[in-house]
């Protein structure tokens, strides 16, 4: 969704502004606001389910889950209510994320809208196995609790920065939020940092994971 020529937000200088706001979840000029935003995201999910054989729906799954991991990812993560689900403030067309980089696609930036995201993605995947699939998700699953807006930083963290955090452990051993958190704080540690002039002159930022072999899908 982010290199294809039919879906890509922007190639260099150009931006794609009809894609940025149909696939990565920017606001179309301001004019849909959180709420809309949701509003595409729930018509997609739908859009999955009504496809009629298993296949095509696991591939509207894939475009799915990249707009659904982009409402967290394109969000303003510093201010008004970025934990939210849907009162948050957008990143608008045409410049999307621009003046922060590539931080808010990257777990380090916000560790627990990272965390929030896979909990609301792993809300999406059960209902897709039942409602999509016929099928239900494994015990183990079945009744997780989010730790949603609860999650906090780690600021006991010895890289710690303004824009590089990590998600403080939840869970006990052997429990599905130790696995869920775990996933975001192994994601976190892979990641290097630097200072980057645009966005955090001053403070370190998160760069490309430090070793190929841990290399990690980033948000959105």
């Amino acid at each position: 969704m982010d290199d294809s020529p039919d879906t890509v937000a922007n190639t260099g200088v150009v931006m794609h502004v009809k894609n940025e706001y149909m696939w990565h979840a920017l606001d179309h000029e301001g004019k849909q606001n959180a709420k809309g935003i949701v509003k595409q995201k729930e018509d997609m999910f739908e859009m999955v389910l009504s496809r009629k054989d298993d296949a095509t729906k696991l591939f509207y799954l894939g475009v799915f889950f990249h707009y659904q991991q982009d409402t967290w990812a394109h969000r303003h993560h510093y201010s008004g209510f970025p934990h939210s689900k849907d009162y948050y403030t957008t990143y608008d067309t045409p410049f999307g994320h621009a003046l922060d980089s590539h931080q808010p696609d990257r777990p380090p930036f916000d560790p627990c809208a990272a965390l929030m995201c896979i909990e609301e993605s792993l809300h999406y995947a059960k209902d897709f196995l039942q409602f999509g699939l016929h099928r239900y998700p494994r015990a183990f699953f079945d009744f997780y609790m989010p730790i949603g807006v609860h999650a906090t930083t780690d600021e006991g963290w010895w890289r710690k920065g303004k824009y590089f955090q990590q998600l403080s452990p939840y869970g006990d051993f052997g429990s599905p939020q130790k696995v869920i958190s775990e996933i975001i704080r192994r994601q976190v540690s892979s990641y290097g940092s630097s200072i980057e002039p645009i966005v955090s002159p001053f403070f370190l930022a998160a760069k490309r994971p430090m070793k190929p072999t841990m290399k990690i899908r980033e948000i959105g």
